[in-house]
């Protein structure tokens, strides 16, 4: 092999050494991130985007006793009582979205790891036997 094409490889080794460390480590921090937010620190996991309930609004935020004019015409006035129950449906269905954008999420960081994992493994196998050769000489 040529001195060249040496050098091409150690390069090659050593960015994909590197590639794959920092792929293993945001998968692996993300992972973590999200157990420790499930199963320890379960308070910080509550989506940041749920309304307050407590003082509904109507459609724009319009208050609840205004009446709204509908696409079709015809002019509607919402009860408190109706505008609360449509707020905690929204609430239901974005706590319903964000535990799947979770899981999906895990599920992407368990791959990063499970693919990055033995790369980082045969691709720094290579490196350090190479620098442990070159320190011997």
């Amino acid at each position: 092999m040529t001195k060249g094409s040496s050098l091409v490889l150690r390069i090659y080794f050593g960015v994909v050494s590197a590639v794959t460390l920092f792929t293993l480590m945001f998968g692996a921090i993300d992972f973590l991130s999200i157990g420790l937010k499930t199963y320890i620190i379960t308070s910080a996991d509550v989506p940041s985007y749920l309304e307050n309930c407590n003082a509904p609004t109507g459609a724009y935020g319009a208050p609840y006793n205004e009446p709204i004019k509908m696409a079709d015409g015809v002019t509607r006035t919402y009860t408190e009582a109706e505008l609360k129950s449509q707020c905690e449906s929204r609430n239901a269905m974005s706590l319903q979205n964000y535990k799947q954008q979770k899981a999906e999420a895990a599920v992407r960081n368990l791959a990063l790891i499970i693919v990055s994992l033995p790369l980082f493994a045969i691709h720094f196998r290579i490196v350090y036997r190479d620098w442990k050769g070159e320190n011997k000489a």
